[in-house]
């Protein structure tokens, strides 16, 4: 695998780095990254788009579950969205390397619920060939 291939699967895979506490269950229903295709060059501008499908593990308000994300692009922002059956019903932007979203900002009960997670960032220097 080409240096440029695996920059890019690292970028990607910090950008979803999705831990949930607790015996939750996420799928990834989208995934957008432009640039698509290409290597990704130092300073260049990365947008990743993914949307989750997501259950919570327990229906009480004290399990703790949480989304912690992560990247490896420099001054990331985040655009997050929460819908359920359709309706947005939390929006909220972050900032950071390591953004989390708690459960009071992901439980919203019953019916089916997904998380609308837009990233924004630059593809940042290395001297080492690796982010």
């Amino acid at each position: 695998m080409e240096k440029a291939s695996i920059v890019r699967w690292f970028i990607l895979l910090l950008a979803l780095l999705c831990a949930v506490q607790g015996a939750s269950a996420f799928n990834i229903k989208t995934e957008t990254i432009n640039p698509a295709t290409g290597p990704l060059e130092p300073g260049q501008q990365v947008t990743a788009r993914y949307v989750l499908t997501y259950d919570m593990a327990t229906t009480d308000d004290l399990s703790d579950e949480t989304f912690e994300l992560s990247t490896g692009l420099q001054n990331p922002s985040w655009d997050i969205t929460v819908y359920r059956d359709g309706i947005a019903v939390y929006t909220t932007k972050k900032t950071g390397y390591y953004p989390v979203l708690t459960e009071f900002e992901i439980s919203y009960g019953e019916g089916d619920t997904e998380l609308d997670l837009q990233l924004r960032g630059t593809v940042p220097s290395s001297t080492t060939g690796q982010v």
